[in-house]
């Protein structure tokens, strides 16, 4: 999990090299068998990052995630 998070740091970048396998090898990062990445593990790798930058592009809202302008009755937020 603490390899996977210092990963997905390596790979939220614009300029992402093409051969991202050969990027994380020489960044150190194998997978649990030693080896360079899978295309699959690269993949997923490559979900979890995207996932990610949407989360830190969300802009939360401080009422439980009711807008007021969306939303002015309120109901959802009496509650």
């Amino acid at each position: 999990m603490i390899q996977e998070r210092a990963i997905i740091q390596h790979l939220i970048q614009d300029d992402l090299p093409s051969d991202v396998s050969k990027y994380l090898s020489s960044l150190g990062f194998r997978n649990s068998n030693g080896m360079p990445f899978t295309q699959a593990q690269i993949n997923s790798l490559l979900h979890s990052a995207r996932q990610e930058t949407q989360r830190r592009q969300w802009k939360y809202e401080e009422t439980c995630g009711i807008n007021r302008e969306k939303n002015p009755c309120g109901d959802a937020s009496d509650y």
